[in-house]
């Protein structure tokens, strides 16, 4: 029933939506290759939702290309700091040669390189102008940063599994649900 809806739907939407759904879709079915690159499969999985998330939706969006791309990469920087604490859980659990980002450069490291992407996300929906819900940004900066120094590798799993999940859904919160 699902795919049927899709369908029907995907078939009424206009033609550049439906082209860049399908080169969205390309990016999903290529990950399972890209896993064993460990370290890649971050930023893969980072870009292609800032890809749905961000340039998808631009197609009926007249904002400025200047903001489009600093939303782009304010996107793509937070999703990838959201994504460490799996990083870190799955680097007690993941094979040694697929050498994660946690696996490489050491948990420490990692949580260093999370709180970095933390500021930059907050400096650049600063430099993006977008003042309307700064408190949602800054919030959903301190939630991340919070999340990465709390996790550890070997932890319960319902902490990322519950916890983190549950952060873009406080975030969409934040930003839609109170008076957006």
């Amino acid at each position: 029933m699902a795919s049927l809806f899709f369908l029907l739907v995907f078939f009424m939407l206009p033609t550049e939506i439906q082209e860049s759904l399908v080169v969205g879709f390309g990016f999903v079915v290529l990950y399972p290759w890209l896993r064993k690159w460990g370290w890649l499969k971050l930023f893969w999985v980072s870009g292609t939702i800032t890809y749905f998330t961000v340039l998808v939706p631009s197609i009926y969006d007249e904002q400025p290309m200047n903001f489009m791309v600093l939303e782009s990469i304010s996107r793509f920087v937070i999703v990838s700091a959201l994504m460490l604490p799996f990083e870190i859980y799955d680097s007690a659990h993941d094979p040694a040669e697929l050498r994660t980002l946690p696996q490489r450069f050491g948990v420490p490291w990692t949580k260093r390189f999370g709180y970095f992407l933390g500021v930059v996300f907050v400096v650049l929906v600063f430099l993006n102008h977008d003042l309307h819900k700064p408190w949602a940004a800054i919030s959903i900066a301190v939630l991340t940063v919070g999340a990465i120094y709390k996790t550890q590798p070997h932890q319960s799993k319902t902490f990322t599994a519950f916890w983190v999940e549950a952060l873009p859904m406080v975030w969409a919160g934040l930003v839609y649900g109170f008076g957006g």
